[in-house]
């Protein structure tokens, strides 16, 4: 019944998309690397792309898997960039 109880999907795929994501992540591996166990590889979910440009930078092998069926994966590969 709350019009605002769902995320402004096209702002939030932005976002994502623009890397807002990407320094936190590289922070948080830095930290951890800093430890006694470094991080060895990177399992992340494909609607994460940022997670992968973190694994490239620092030699780090990634996984990316699509957790979503199939045809949400369609509908993400289909949205088209909304200019802002």
């Amino acid at each position: 019944s709350d019009a605002d109880a769902t995320q402004d999907i096209p702002q939030l795929c932005h976002s994502i998309i623009q890397n807002n994501l990407l320094p936190a992540f590289q922070n948080l591996l830095a930290k951890l690397n800093a430890g006694i166990h470094p991080v060895t590889s990177i399992l992340s979910d494909g609607f994460m792309p940022f997670t992968a440009d973190a694994a490239h930078s620092l030699g780090i092998p990634v996984v990316l898997l699509w957790t979503i069926a199939a045809c949400g994966f369609m509908g993400f590969y289909q949205f088209k960039k909304c200019p802002r």
